[in-house]
């Protein structure tokens, strides 16, 4: 039974009206090289692509049924706190588990999200080339502006970031997508629209005057309104994504096919926005939606579901979807012998191809818009290792030691024992009562009470030894969680920083495999902003002063170029303690005196180990505490020169070389070559700098000479003060002379 707001087969039958079109406020159709391509999608379908594509889904997800079974297992240890998968040896027995694997994947994520994005800016971005220095603070800007505000529907990427790194720790492998996606929506505005009429009144003397009167009037109008355009960042679950070859790297795979569910409405804006074709939707939508029950690795879904308290994965509530896969294909399309890598969207029942375009037409870099970490790697192996794999057998282990050290205490402290039956009292258990009478003939040989002893030390002793093994595979132990076990090497701070740099450099190899792939997303979103940010961005930032900065970008001209995006982030920038001490390092070794002396150290950086300071201990208003130094930047003569006769303002300052800019534009001024290239503006501004540095340097002249004869007047009052001295007082024989 279809459950949805409208008849989406009824809409097909009698024809969709007001569909969305462009208009002079607003463009709905997509980007050009966004838009379907009929050619590429009648060779697919001459090809029965959509098939093979949906068989290769089918094919894929059956050679890793194994790995999807062990998934659903793993997931139990963290997912599911409340049965131990061991059972006891008789009724009653302790079934407890204990949640070891979520307390290593907590404690790993919190380090490894404060690493890659606990402080700002996540990175930097180096130009190439030496003509976009400028321009790296712009690019750092912009970036910043969309992961932390604009992406994600104006929430942010941080959310979607933090997920990927859970699943990087707990399944071994996440998978990261960045997608360019932009939302409508149409509503029933009102608008209003004024009139100005003259009426005649009497004024207070008595005459006729005409004064305007304002009507207002309020009139229905639909409107199609942009809500979003920016990019996504999505984490992909494991059981709706196969990456087929290439080791397990989107970017070498044979394929990619990722699974996802459309409505209807969805799927009609695609084809408003000439993405999706119109007769493959209509026919995909007239065949039935599809249900999450039902689909390929829908159980482990079910599973999570039912660990959160919901009863089924369909519910009556939801609206009605269609199953489709997105596909990323390396085939040679046209018999020339040279692949193309080729997407497409196909309809999982109808195995009806949608929408087909190039990958390297969406997006310039040619990059598949997917991006994998792993854990651990397994060599050749699509899937990596998490975690909570690694610690699977002994987490069991820890849960049956201590379910059997539970059943020991049991029968230890409850009170069991034996009796001898008479003619009174029958064969049979009796259940002890607090206050009950047992009649025996004689108690003290009839009933017994074995003592078992306490059994309990071999458990603890071997809970003690497995925790041990835990703390070395994961890396995680007390210091990590920011607690005081034993003393040991931590007795003193020495040996508590070094166990704590053992422990960074334990958990660094796995923070650089997930730095390889956030530094790939990171290039991927420069890449997209380059190709598709709307011109006139504006947006707002606040400078180290505390003030509001505003920016805006005209064009995407502004952000072209060649950048290199570098990350600093390791385990030890995620210790919050290790980052003070290396901030308040740098601070003392500034202070040296022959670094001063030799102007290794200036206001630039004490202002910048001061806020590194301060930052390190999470204060980020440190604008309140220090000023930022402000320092010009000394141009050489042809700099000078080259930035006048572009228009950029360079003002004169008391470090600049005068002699030499001098010289150089005496030079230009009477070179009869190179004044023929000048026009007469450019002549003008020369010799009006030419004058402004003579200026300059006469001024800086005559204040050299009267400091000269201001401390040549000290010197003599000086010497006049020693010839005025009284004897006795400064002059006299001297020590050890007689006069």
């Amino acid at each position: 039974m279809a459950n949805n707001f409208t008849n989406d087969q009824e809409k097909i039958k009698k024809g969709r009206k007001n569909t969305f079109k462009d208009s002079d406020e607003l463009t709905v159709t997509a980007a050009p090289r966004d838009q379907i391509l009929k050619e590429l999608k009648t060779s697919l379908d001459d090809d029965n692509m959509g098939s093979t594509i949906v068989e290769k889904w089918y094919q894929a997800n059956a050679d890793r049924q194994e790995w999807m079974d062990r998934q659903k297992d793993y997931l139990q240890t963290w997912d599911e706190f409340l049965v131990s998968t061991d059972n006891g040896p008789y009724e009653g027995s302790s079934s407890l588990h204990l949640p070891m694997p979520l307390v290593v994947a907590k404690t790993l994520h919190a380090r490894f999200l404060q690493a890659l994005v606990g402080f700002e800016p996540f990175f930097q971005a180096r130009s190439r080339t030496s003509a976009l220095v400028e321009k790296q603070d712009l690019i750092e800007d912009v970036m910043m502006y969309y992961l932390k505000d604009k992406a994600n529907y104006d929430q942010g990427a941080v959310a979607a970031i933090d997920k990927w790194v859970w699943d990087w720790i707990t399944i071994g492998s996440g998978v990261l997508k960045l997608r360019w996606d932009v939302s409508l929506e149409k509503y029933k505005d009102i608008e209003e629209s004024f009139e100005v009429d003259m009426v005649q009144e009497v004024d207070d003397e008595g005459n006729i005057v005409e004064i305007p009167k304002i009507q207002r009037f309020e009139e229905p109008i639909d409107r199609i309104e942009k809500t979003f355009e920016g990019p996504v960042f999505e984490t992909i679950n494991f059981e709706d994504i196969c990456i087929v070859k290439g080791d397990g790297c989107p970017q070498r795979a044979d394929f990619v096919i990722e699974r996802t569910f459309l409505t209807a409405s969805e799927l009609w804006t695609l084809v408003d926005r000439k993405v999706f074709n119109k007769k493959s939707v209509e026919k995909v939508i007239q065949g039935g939606n599809d249900y999450y029950q039902g689909s390929i690795n829908q159980d482990v879904k079910s599973m999570r579901s039912q660990n959160s308290g919901e009863d089924n994965l369909t519910n009556e509530t939801e609206i009605d979807r269609y199953e489709f896969l997105e596909s990323y294909i390396n085939m040679d399309v046209d018999g020339s012998g040279v692949n193309s890598k080729v997407v497409a969207w196909t309809h999982v029942r109808s195995k009806e191809i949608c929408g087909a375009n190039y990958l390297r037409r969406m997006h310039q870099s040619g990059k598949v818009p997917y991006f994998k970490a792993d854990y651990h790697l397994r060599r050749n192996q699509e899937h990596g290792i998490g975690i909570i794999e690694m610690m699977y057998p002994l987490s069991v282990e820890m849960d049956a030691m201590h379910n059997m050290r539970i059943d020991f205490g049991i029968l230890s402290t409850m009170p069991f024992g034996f009796y001898r039956p008479t003619s009174s009292m029958e064969p049979e258990k009796l259940n002890l009562e607090p206050g009950a009478l047992i009649p025996v003939d004689n108690p003290q040989t009839d009933i017994v009470f074995p003592n078992l002893g306490n059994r309990t030390s071999f458990g603890m002793q071997e809970e003690q030894s497995i925790m041990n093994m835990l703390e070395r595979l994961s890396g995680v132990n007390e210091m990590t969680m920011g607690m005081m076990g034993q003393q040991g090497a931590a007795r003193t701070a020495t040996g508590a920083q070094a166990l704590v740099n053992e422990s960074s450099a334990n958990l660094d190899v796995h923070l650089r495999r997930l730095n390889i792939a956030w530094k790939d997303v990171l290039k991927f979103l420069f890449t997209m902003l380059q190709q598709r940010m709307p011109d006139g961005l504006e947006f707002r930032l606040t400078g180290d002063d505390g003030a509001d900065r505003f920016r805006k970008v005209q064009t995407k001209d502004e952000i072209k170029g060649h950048y290199d995006i570098e990350i600093d982030s390791n385990s030890s920038s995620s210790n919050r303690m290790i980052r003070i001490q290396n901030a308040d390092t740098a601070a003392q070794l500034q202070q040296d005196q022959l670094a001063v002396q030799l102007g290794l150290v200036g206001p630039r950086e004490i202002y910048e180990a001061k806020k590194s300071q301060l930052m390190a201990r999470g204060i980020k208003d440190f604008y309140k505490y220090f000023k930022e130094p402000i320092e010009q930047r000394i141009f050489s003569p042809k700099e000078v020169v080259d930035r006048l006769l572009r228009g950029v303002e360079t003002p004169v300052t008391m470090q600049d070389d005068h002699e030499g800019i001098i010289k150089y534009i005496d030079f230009l001024l009477n070179d009869d070559k190179t004044m023929g290239q000048f026009t007469e503006q450019d002549a003008i501004s020369l010799s009006a700098r030419f004058q402004q540095q003579q200026q300059m340097l006469q001024a800086l002249d005559q204040m050299a000479a009267q400091q000269r004869n201001t401390a040549q007047m000290q010197q003599n009052q000086a010497q006049g003060q020693d010839q005025t001295l009284p004897m006795g007082e400064g002059s006299g024989a001297p020590e050890g002379e007689m006069s």
